[in-house]
């Protein structure tokens, strides 16, 4: 962009210039009041479908803003989380291997089972 120089006279292109900064302002205004209105009636519309995902959303967002992401609590909730994710993934295999184990061992198997003849 060309230098302002009170000696040089205004031109046809400085003019231009000048017109085209200020519209820049009122069309960034624009653009931001639409995406503003375009995210509210985003926000608006999850809230009439999923209110309840929407409060817990916002109940999440708030809790880690407000700095509670290194918290005991915190720490306390990942805790019992990966607690019951292990105990519901673990539960079924140790589940399959026993019934295994014990089929095995009581003779359940066709080829192994005791013969009483």
């Amino acid at each position: 962009m060309p230098e302002f120089n009170p000696e040089m006279p205004e031109t046809a292109e400085a003019n231009v210039a000048a017109r085209d900064l200020a519209a820049r302002p009122a069309e960034v205004w624009d653009e931001a009041t639409s995406a503003w209105r375009r995210a509210v009636d985003t926000v608006s519309r999850e809230m009439e479908e999923r209110p309840a995902r929407t409060a817990l959303i916002s109940l999440a967002a708030g809790y880690l803003l407000g700095g509670g992401l290194f918290t005991p609590l915190t720490g306390r909730l990942i805790g019992t989380g990966l607690k019951l994710a292990l105990r519901t993934l673990a539960l079924p295999a140790l589940t399959a291997g026993a019934v295994g184990l014990g089929k095995h061992l009581l003779g359940d198997d066709e080829d192994r089972a005791p013969r009483f003849d």
